[in-house]
């Protein structure tokens, strides 16, 4: 069978978390370095245990994920890519500053049906810890940073904590300083390997900014032949016809779904712990039909032997997949809405007092910049998902497959034994 997506909506779910930040975000770099060619051996792929209760949690993160991503398909009119786990990592991290009843409404909104921050911060750390030790062929990153403006500081409590539970690194600086807006860039352009260069032109306001910035690169498991790539034409959402370099991978030994009603192929990374799936409907864009053949269930499905026996899916060592290499870059202005929409209400309503030593805050933007591209060889992207918040006194607030994407069409990147999401988003035009 041939699939040929061109309506084409990227809904690209990188469940990574993004921990390991001491004062250089360096040393997070440092940590992930391509592996030299001659002596690379790829490891084999393993598990993260995480326990039935941590399992509800990321399956209530990935409803969580799904509710933000149907307000951005509602409220951006281009291309976008979404993060749900740097958009999670970034709320829990503030959650930890804030009252009681806000930390209970944030945990159950992120999974966890007590509404206990700590078992959050737990699945939270180990997520960190172990995700980026999955696939020696992939570079993964997690940082998490804080910056105050002088003369306030951290309350030691909220340093302690998300110090030990997310690696952050936090300080305070004078933002009207003329090198606080050069340092804030180049931290960002190093924490996302160059892919994210200038963050603000300006300073973002604000007395405090706390920050979750993710990086993944991974290289597919099979590659596409970059002598096959050529130009073709891609059917935009508006009814145009652009251009396009459609990669092409044959004989490709992948599992994939096809109906009248949408196409979807799954492409692992590396050792096949970490894996895309773009989905392109026939129609418009079912956020229902998603959620049924992207499930966490499903997903799990796939990414173990029980694959081999599933009437979900199709496998064909002779699918052929054209694709269109696309690169997204947007800057996301309006997350606080989405987070609202998505349940969290309490953050917002009432005092974070935990956060800055003797000052409370209240939230004035939440926004995430995100940057995603593949090419023949795989795929890499970066997050950066920024909480500002201004000092307040507060008062209350079925036959030989072929697919082509050459229409909008949607992808995702999950993280195989947890299901865990890395990024979401949605092409519609070239």
């Amino acid at each position: 069978m041939k699939i040929s997506f061109g309506y084409f909506a990227t809904l690209l779910s990188l469940m990574s978390i993004f921990s390991a930040c001491q004062d250089d975000v360096n040393d997070v770099i440092d940590n992930n370095q391509e592996p030299v060619d001659e002596q690379f051996v790829l490891k084999e792929k393993s598990d993260i245990q995480i326990s039935e209760a941590q399992k509800k949690m990321v399956a209530g993160q990935e409803s969580f994920a799904l509710n933000c991503f149907q307000s951005l398909l509602d409220s951006q009119k281009g291309n976008f890519a979404f993060s749900p786990l740097s958009l999670s990592m970034l709320l829990s991290m503030t959650a930890n500053g804030a009252e009681e009843t806000a930390r209970q409404e944030i945990a159950r909104v992120l999974g966890d049906p007590d509404g206990n921050i700590e078992n959050l911060n737990a699945l939270n750390k180990k997520l960190a810890e172990e995700l980026v030790n999955l696939d020696n062929s992939a570079q993964l990153g997690f940082v998490n940073a804080g910056w105050c403006n002088l003369p306030y500081q951290f309350a030691p409590a909220f340093e302690s904590k998300t110090s030990e539970d997310y690696s952050a690194s936090l300080k305070s600086m004078d933002f009207s300083s003329s090198s606080a807006l050069a340092e804030l860039n180049r931290w960002f352009d190093e924490a996302t390997h160059g892919l994210v260069p200038e963050m603000y032109k300006t300073m973002p306001g604000g007395d405090l900014i706390l920050s979750n910035t993710s990086y993944f690169k991974g290289a597919w498991t099979l590659p596409f032949d970059k002598s096959l790539t050529r130009q073709e034409d891609f059917l935009n959402a508006d009814g145009s016809l652009s251009k396009v370099d459609m990669m092409q991978l044959k004989h490709g030994n992948l599992y994939y779904f096809h109906s009248n009603e949408c196409d979807m192929v799954h492409l692992p990374f590396g050792n096949e712990a970490f894996s895309a799936y773009f989905f392109m409907p026939h129609g418009d864009m079912d956020l229902e039909m998603i959620k049924d053949l992207l499930s966490y269930e499903n997903r799990q499905i796939l990414a173990t032997a029980e694959k081999f026996k599933t009437d979900k899916f199709f496998f064909d060592n002779k699918l052929e997949v054209n694709l269109p290499k696309f690169k997204v870059d947007c800057m996301l202005e309006n997350m606080k809405d989405v987070v609202l929409n998505a349940g969290v209400k309490e953050l917002f309503d009432s005092p974070i007092s935990g956060i800055l030593d003797g000052t409370n805050t209240a939230i004035n933007l939440i926004h995430q910049k995100n940057v995603f591209q593949i090419d023949e060889d795989g795929a890499e992207g970066a997050s950066i998902s920024n909480g500002i918040l201004n000092t307040v006194d507060f008062s209350g607030v079925v036959r030989v497959p072929k697919i082509t994407f050459d229409k909008p069409f949607f992808f995702m990147i999950d993280e195989a034994s947890t299901g865990s999401i890395l990024f979401m988003g949605f092409v519609r035009n070239f």
